[in-house]
């Protein structure tokens, strides 16, 4: 139940930063641009900050598929690292293996 949860807010905080990545980085371009004048960089920040801080990219984890784990995920299978181990031991993931030595 509690992975569900977990894995449910991720995933709309994932749906909200894709919807708001591109004016994110249409302001940011905009108020670097110094031909503007300031008034107009004074509303294009103003737009900027009305964009919820909850959409960064930085407010993003990864989390377990499996168990919904935070820790040591690999972001490649989104497994966490005990998971990863012992799926590839026991050969459930095609061209993976761990190697010893």
């Amino acid at each position: 139940m509690a992975k569900s949860i977990i894995l449910n807010k991720e995933f709309n905080k994932r749906k909200i930063f894709s919807k708001n990545f591109i004016n994110r980085q249409v302001y940011h371009s905009f108020l670097k641009d110094s031909r503007l004048s300031l008034q107009e960089r004074q509303h294009i920040y103003q737009k900027l900050t009305k964009i919820r801080y909850s959409s960064s990219v930085v407010r993003l984890k990864n989390y377990c598929m499996l168990t919904g784990h935070s820790r040591a995920v690999y972001r490649d299978v989104k497994l966490s690292r005990h998971k990863f181990n012992t799926m590839v031991l026991n050969g459930n993931i095609p061209g993976w293996y761990l190697g010893s030595w």
